[in-house]
């Protein structure tokens, strides 16, 4: 019955498949609509974008340079920022009334102050502002000039979107970043829509300045045909404000606030171009110094980190998850059940350019170099997001993001699979029986499930275009008599790697009265980072190292204690 109602609902694509397939995008794509691309000096435009994901080579004039991936991508989204959309396209276009406004020509003319200049509205106390953040003075009343270009401008986009989905081949979704910065913490998130049908205005920290209030009038703009979701990204350089409830004090106020979460927030990014939000340096994992960017907000590297301290545990997608447990154990809803998936975060349009030895940087910090060093060292080239789907469309990858069964990695194109079961398997590990069996008698990552057993099911296959994998790890968070615990599991290891491997593990101290939680982390055997030319050729800071550990992050299967 289970595959017969999958079957029903897709089943479009000739390739179509009830096991179902990780399929490799980038949910997190900025091109020369996004107002720091644009200072760059960006030009890429959705549909260069859009070509560049399929494979085609994509100019980058402003770095002097070509990119092509090694394989297309099978879904993207661009989701250039809400906030500025009108602003921007009238500062380029000379026909437009406050073309020749005082803002404008600084947009044209001085980089550096026009990125401070045109982020500091965004950077203002969303509680300050209840009736919404005060815009440029071209904007006019009520923001009505901004606001008809932007409508313009966001048609554009979503006809550009529904031209290049090509089902069973291509998939794109309508979708935008919200920018909500206060005091420089980062709150963004990216709002990904399941097709077409998409509200007339993207919904803007203009318009909403607090998570709360996107979610609310997402309810009220997107409806019937229309369905969103809201990816949250960088909570390490969100200053400990990504994991709280703006708008919610009581009891009853805040199981609203966490029904809502859960509801419209699936998913969380946990890594792209500036850094790893799973854990930070704690002297007990060691690999929580991956991709570590030792700061709390958008200042970022900028000023020798004077006006910016490293992030703290509460800044962690690993905090969240245990955080959740908490809200659980006072009866409340978890509104940080996460699922997983990674993204690149890139300014130049250049979606899915995950790779250490082509990087070019991917800027976002309102200025890019034509020599040496294109980005700071503390970034990376970004990720990948995977959605395990029946088949490639809007659809059955938009189901796979709601159900969770996702995953990120830091670039390469690692298969991971993960269930979870009370009763062992019997199928030979790897096999489409095995698939078929996790989904039968289990879950797979991203579900939930309640047993006085716990066994957990791997099956991982390494990148041809990477490295081996050399090490499968498993954390567990849980909690009892009211505090988190946690626990790292090395599962498998390897020095040399290996291309595949497959594999059960019961977990011995499993306790059906704790509610908890397990995720895996896939670790290749160790590759030159991108930096280290570059940091022959220039000063780096010391802690920059010369390799990278590439790897990927399932989606935590959650088990709820059997007293509830």
């Amino acid at each position: 019955m289970f595959w017969m109602v999958l079957g029903f609902v897709y089943g479009k694509c000739s390739d179509h498949t009830e096991l179902r397939r990780p399929y490799f995008g980038d949910l997190h794509v900025h091109t020369h609509y996004s107002m720091d691309a644009a200072i760059q000096g960006t030009v890429t435009t959705h549909q260069q974008a859009y070509d560049f994901a399929k494979g085609m080579p994509l100019e980058l004039p402003n770095i002097e340079s070509e990119l092509q991936l090694s394989k297309p991508l099978d879904f993207v989204s661009i989701t250039d920022h809400s906030e500025m959309l009108g602003e921007i396209e009238i500062c380029r276009d000379s026909d437009r009334p406050g073309h020749w406004s005082l803002s404008c020509i600084l947009f044209r003319n001085v980089d550096d102050f026009a990125y401070l200049f045109f982020n500091s509205g965004l950077a203002r106390r969303p509680k300050s502002y209840k009736d919404g953040i005060t815009r440029l003075p071209f904007c006019g009343l009520k923001s009505q000039n901004c606001n008809a270009v932007a409508r313009e401008v966001w048609e554009e986009q979503r006809a550009l979107s529904e031209y290049n989905y090509e089902e069973c081949s291509f998939t794109t979704f309508p979708g935008y970043e919200w920018t909500s910065s206060p005091h420089l913490s980062n709150l963004h998130r990216n709002v990904i829509f399941k097709n077409g049908h998409v509200p007339s205005l993207p919904i803007s920290y203009y318009d909403a300045s607090t998570p709360e209030r996107l979610w609310r009038r997402l309810e009220e703009e997107c409806s019937g045909d229309c369905s969103s979701l809201t990816i949250p990204h960088n909570s390490n350089i969100s200053g400990g404000k990504m994991f709280i409830a703006y708008d919610s004090q009581s009891h009853s106020e805040l199981e609203r606030y966490a029904l809502s979460r859960a509801e419209h927030e699936p998913l969380i990014e946990i890594f792209q171009h500036k850094g790893s939000s799973e854990c930070f340096p704690n002297g007990v994992d060691e690999q929580c110094d991956f991709e570590y960017t030792p700061f709390d907000n958008l200042i970022e590297d900028r000023y020798n980190g004077k006006f910016t301290d490293p992030p703290t545990e509460k800044d962690s997608v690993r905090w969240a998850l245990k955080e959740g447990l908490r809200y659980e154990d006072v009866e409340l809803a978890n509104p940080y059940q996460y699922g997983i998936i990674a993204s690149t975060d890139t300014h130049l349009g250049a979606a899915g350019a995950a790779q250490e030895q082509v990087f070019l940087g991917h800027g976002g910090a309102g200025k890019i170099g034509k020599e040496g060093l294109v980005d700071s060292p503390y970034f990376n080239p970004g990720g990948l997001a995977v959605v395990y789907a029946e088949e490639n469309s809007r659809a059955s990858i938009f189901e796979g993001m709601r159900r969770k069964e996702t995953y990120g990695t830091s670039g390469p194109r690692i298969e991971l699979r993960f269930f979870a079961s009370e009763e062992p398997l019997s199928a030979e590990c790897g096999t489409d029986a095995w698939i078929e069996e996790g989904y039968q008698k289990g879950v797979a990552m991203g579900g939930g499930l309640t047993g006085s057993q716990m066994r957990y099911h791997i099956n991982v296959k390494a990148d041809p275009l990477s490295a081996p994998i050399s090490t499968i790890e498993l954390y567990k968070g849980w909690i009892e008599e009211g505090e988190t615990r946690e626990a790292i599991y090395s599962v498998w290891k390897e020095e040399g790697g290996n291309e595949q491997v497959c594999l059960s593990w019961l977990d011995e101290n499993h306790n059906e009265q704790h509610s908890s939680f397990v995720y895996v982390r896939v670790l290749e055997i160790p590759s030159v980072r991108w930096s280290k030319q570059a940091c022959l050729e220039q000063d780096c800071p010391e802690e920059i190292p010369d390799v990278v550990q590439e790897r990927a992050w399932s989606s935590p299967i959650f088990h709820k204690s059997g007293e509830d």
